[in-house]
């Protein structure tokens, strides 16, 4: 899981709650007036920074505990946000909640400084109420162990690269197709590009090209397939010249589309009228199969879809 150690959201202090309930219960018998008095301190026994993988500062404070101050007391150690959580402390307390001091001990001849680390008294009582994990991310808090993050066909979007990363998977482990290149192809000699359109905009029978800048947005919207622009042909062209052009754009052998496409789409010139050659083209000039050629719906009715066999490609 990720993360994979207890790790300290806050800079702070991590504490044993077990060591609470004696000071709690002293606390909790006392007047008013010593409540004011009452100082709440952990001696601090040592220091975890993030990106320290030593896990066992717990061990190492132990045996200044031990020789230095007394076994009643609370024991603490600091720690920065992110850091490692020292095994058998289970909660962190907010550095902006306490204050520290220092005070010296005699040890067989040797002079040790003693550092304490005092809760404000503001926070005496709520410190007594701090339960496990408080200001602790667990392990696996954000990825559980054996969670899917990127599931066999899915599109790979930023976040991914930073999940594949936390889980500790290189890029170079991640098997992926390119995306699909979809063309968009208007046909019609009634169709003006946008750019000429306004120029032309009184001409009778003519139409801006209004399809295609729309289908090239919303495939670009998507993000799961690259859109590539083919332009207009027109009626004129006719079915021979126009299958030798779109042959060599679906095979990559058209200066205006290096690379090629996967997936054609065609707007006009698929109905029944005596210039609606595109099913002509496909089919005779191509070598595509017809699956369908009519949607039950208006306008769009003659909508139709066509495969086209590498292997059997014309042309």
């Amino acid at each position: 899981g990720y993360p994979n150690h207890n790790s300290s959201i806050m800079d702070g202090y991590a504490i044993k709650t077990s060591e609470l309930g004696d000071a709690k219960r002293m606390y909790d018998a006392m007047t008013p007036e010593l409540r004011e008095k009452y100082v709440m301190d952990f001696v601090i026994v040592g220091k975890v920074y993030a990106g320290d993988d030593d896990n066992d500062d717990d061990d190492k404070g132990e045996a200044v505990y031990s020789n230095n101050i007394d076994c009643n007391q609370c024991t603490a150690v600091y720690v920065t946000t992110g850091a490692v959580i020292p095994t058998n402390y289970d909660a962190v307390i907010p550095i902006e909640d306490t204050t520290i001091t220092s005070s010296s001990t005699t040890n067989n001849g040797n002079n040790n400084e003693i550092l304490r680390m005092h809760i404000i008294p503001s926070k005496v009582k709520s410190t007594f109420n701090t339960k496990p994990w408080t200001w602790i991310r667990p392990i696996g808090c954000d990825i559980p162990s054996e969670y899917i993050v990127l599931s066999e066909g899915e599109t790979i979007q930023p976040v991914h690269l930073a999940l594949l990363a936390q889980v500790g998977v290189s890029l170079e482990e991640v098997h992926v197709k390119k995306l699909p290149r979809v063309g968009v192809l208007s046909t019609g000699n009634e169709v003006l590009p946008p750019s000429s359109s306004s120029e032309k905009k009184r001409a009778a029978g003519k139409i801006p090209d209004a399809n295609r800048p729309l289908l090239l947005s919303q495939l670009a919207t998507y993000g799961n397939c690259i859109p590539i622009d083919l332009g207009i042909v027109s009626d004129d062209e006719g079915c021979e010249n126009t299958a030798r052009r779109l042959n060599s754009v679906l095979w990559d052998d058209a200066a205006e589309c290096e690379g090629g496409v996967d997936v054609l789409i065609t707007t006009g010139g698929i109905s029944m009228g005596e210039k609606d050659m595109m099913e002509q083209v496909f089919v005779e000039g191509m070598g595509g199969e017809v699956h369908f050629g009519r949607m039950n719906m208006k306008p769009g009715k003659p909508t139709t879809f066509i495969t086209i066999d590498r292997d059997t490609k014309m042309g």
